[in-house]
């Protein structure tokens, strides 16, 4: 990275906002160790290190699966006179979700308010997201219930992380409520949305539900992608609904034209029904033992 090759020379004379911008891209770029270079090149060459510094290598450590280098960071900026602020929590607690701490991340989540911070719709989707892909859907849906109380009104990025949660954990019903739910919060749903659900009543084994859920989204005007398909027709295969799952397949095979470059994943998913027809695969896609 030149960028950062010339501010570690010592020949460009940067400020705080060229740090931050390379301390940003080194997070981007999965290059923890030269964000934390640069931060100790200001202080050496004083430099004032501002709460956009501390974040953006906060969230170079999230990125760099440092979870406690995170929190040591988030601790010491206060030390040094740096309030933290939302996006300072934010990023922590991603980095802590992205470690599997999520009970930290909820204790950090907790301290907030008494440090003088509210929490945002950003803070809660780090949250909700943190719990729910530890398989702690319960504790992510208890999270993104209790936005309201606390005055903060879900966007749909909070939603949809919910309904992720729903989804690691095969919790149809649940994931079936928070998207019928949308519309009343004044809120549109997107594909990410209905993908979510699929996946969740398909885990579950619950696949007429799925195909109430593409039914749903055309109604909905919205267009199933390749991600909706394959977890349609995945649910159907494991419930050993290979006609339907067919059924699911051929309109879309229709416009692969046998270029399997046009769709992607389309072909694969029809050869899967095909052998598991054929007895070649069971239903969960593995060789029969």
């Amino acid at each position: 990275m030149a960028a950062v090759q010339l501010l570690d020379s010592g020949d460009v004379k940067a400020d705080t906002t060229t740090y931050n911008s390379v301390i940003s891209l080194c997070g981007k770029c999965n290059q923890l160790e030269v964000a934390l270079k640069l931060m100790d090149c200001m202080e050496e060459r004083g430099v004032p290190r501002n709460v956009h510094t501390y974040s953006a290598a906060i969230n170079a450590c999230g990125q760099g699966g440092q979870w406690e280098k995170a929190l040591e960071l988030l601790e010491s900026m206060e030390l040094c006179g740096v309030k933290p602020n939302a996006f300072s929590f934010g990023a922590a607690i991603t980095a802590l979700g992205k470690c599997g701490e999520w009970k930290r991340a909820l204790k950090l989540l907790d301290s907030m308010e008494t440090r003088g911070v509210k929490p945002n719709p950003f803070i809660f989707s780090a949250a909700i997201t943190a719990t729910g892909v530890a398989g702690q859907w319960e504790k992510a849906l208890a999270i993104f219930e209790s936005m309201e109380d606390r005055g903060v009104a879900p966007n749909l990025y909070n939603v949809n992380a919910a309904l992720r949660a729903c989804e690691h954990c095969g919790q149809c019903e649940v994931a079936i409520r928070l998207l019928d739910e949308i519309p009343e919060r004044g809120l549109v749903p997107n594909v990410f949305s209905f993908n979510c659900a699929i996946s969740a009543c398909g885990r579950s084994g619950e696949w007429r539900k799925v195909i109430g859920l593409l039914d749903s989204m055309e109604r909905a005007g919205v267009t199933p992608n390749l991600i909706s398909l394959n977890a349609a027709v995945s649910a159907c295969v494991r419930s050993g609904q290979w006609e339907m799952a067919l059924s699911l397949l051929e309109p879309a095979m229709a416009n692969v034209d046998g270029d399997a470059t046009t769709k992607p994943g389309l072909p694969s998913s029809k050869a899967a029904v095909d052998a598991w027809k054929g007895g070649v695969l069971d239903v969960d896609g593995d060789a029969p033992r």
